[in-house]
């Protein structure tokens, strides 16, 4: 993934990714290069990524859409901080 594919550039080394495939299913993308793990749903990937966050660092959690476009981007502060997310614009 490099800074084109997602508008908001890289904040830092730890970055997870929620990809939603055309066959209904959502895999998440550990940013240590680990096994996709596949989900039923939106919010058990949330879940999922959620549970393996590291604990001492700030962390980038991007739910891509079937055509790998940023559908939204969640930047979440370590663990105890309050999460910040936005909704990105999908460009056709």
């Amino acid at each position: 993934m490099s800074a084109s594919d997602d508008p908001g550039g890289p904040v830092n080394s730890h970055r997870f990714c929620i990809v939603y495939h055309l066959h209904g299913r959502w895999e998440v993308l550990p940013a240590d290069g680990r096994r996709p793990v596949p989900c039923a749903t939106l919010e058990d990937a949330r879940r999922i990524a959620h549970l393996t966050l590291p604990d001492s660092d700030d962390c980038e959690l991007i739910v891509r859409d079937a055509y790998n476009r940023v559908a939204e981007r969640e930047l979440i502060q370590a663990r105890g901080a309050t999460a910040q997310r936005s909704a990105e614009e999908s460009q056709p």
